[in-house]
């Protein structure tokens, strides 16, 4: 007897062959679009840091946002603290840590009396 087509044994192998493949491929862009999102949150944190850092460093040595202190507000959702230190009399040092989302991003520069 010649019989032909399938047996339901090798159609239910190959359809747990094939749901295993659409698994396997799931969990990949799933993890790829969490990581993608990461590093989107990451990326505009490092976009606000350089904004904040700009607005700092335009302002005059002496002028009233650059006095020494610390500030914390928020800000379109981040947390914003800026520590500014008065390392001589021509040089500030600002510390800046930038928070959403459970992400942490710390930046450190200088501000000179004499360089603009």
């Amino acid at each position: 007897m010649n019989n032909k087509g399938f047996t339901l044994i090798e159609t239910m192998v190959s359809v747990l062959l094939i749901m295993i493949a659409v698994l396997y491929v799931t969990s990949v862009i799933i993890h790829s679009l969490r990581y993608s999102k990461k590093n989107k949150d990451i990326f505009y944190i490092h976009q606000k840091a350089d904004n904040i850092k700009n607005q700092l460093l335009s302002n005059q040595f002496n002028s009233i946002e650059l006095s020494e202190g610390e500030t914390k507000r928020e800000e379109d959702g981040y947390e914003i603290f800026c520590k500014i230190v008065n390392k001589s009399e021509s040089l500030k040092e600002i510390s800046l840590i930038i928070k959403k989302m459970g992400l942490n991003k710390k930046y450190y520069f200088i501000k000179s009396k004499y360089i603009n």
